[in-house]
């Protein structure tokens, strides 16, 4: 994991709904919330795990799934991530290399010869935030998902502490932000697969 989140940088962007900051007038049609949080994931990885770089080449791939006809992700998020990013100062200069985001299926077998591997990247990205969906909701009954979700809460929870007291060596290139607080900012959600391995003690008597 190590290994890999050192060449491979990992940005989880969890939206909240049920916040007291959350304003579901500001996603109508809903589709925007989709593309939102898209759009702040990949622009808030740039910033956070790419700011020693000069430059950055963005290709944008993407896992097709049905959209309305009026959705513009397609164009919306490269376009977004351009504008934001070389608009910030002190960010590495940001070069659209694809004007559209290239849809992949997940499944190799489905997916052109020239993006079989950018397949196999779309599911390690969907295991790994299907993992820390776990970590937050502690909802899965089955064990491999649950022993996945305690795997990746180490991570998530090594990450939070100030850079000196972290273990794992992943500053900068693992992170998970939740978002809104109920004052509209980022703020880091607990892990409920944590709480719910505590050990409780027996009641004194």
């Amino acid at each position: 994991f190590n290994d890999l989140a050192h060449d491979c940088p990992f940005k989880c962007m969890v939206i909240d709904t049920t916040s007291p900051g959350f304003r579901a007038d500001r996603f109508d049609p809903p589709y925007r919330l989709y593309n939102y949080a898209a759009q702040s994931a990949i622009f808030s990885g740039i910033i956070w795990s790419l700011q020693d770089f000069d430059r950055v080449s963005l290709y944008i791939y993407s896992d097709p799934r049905d959209r309305r006809k009026d959705d513009n992700f397609e164009v919306y998020l490269p376009d977004r991530i351009l504008q934001k990013v070389n608009q910030r100062p002190q960010t590495p200069q940001a070069i659209l290399k694809t004007p559209r985001v290239v849809m992949v299926p997940s499944e190799p077998t489905r997916a052109a010869p020239e993006h079989v591997d950018h397949s196999e990247f779309i599911q390690l990205t969907d295991l790994l935030t299907s993992c820390v969906a776990e970590a937050i909701n502690a909802g899965a009954t089955r064990e491999i998902k649950i022993d996945l979700a305690r795997h990746i809460a180490g991570p998530v929870a090594d990450v939070r502490l100030p850079p000196w007291l972290q273990e794992k060596r992943l500053h900068r290139r693992f992170s998970v932000s939740c978002y809104p607080s109920p004052d509209g900012k980022f703020y880091d959600c607990s892990l409920a697969v944590t709480e719910k391995d505590q050990l409780r003690f027996p009641e004194m008597r």
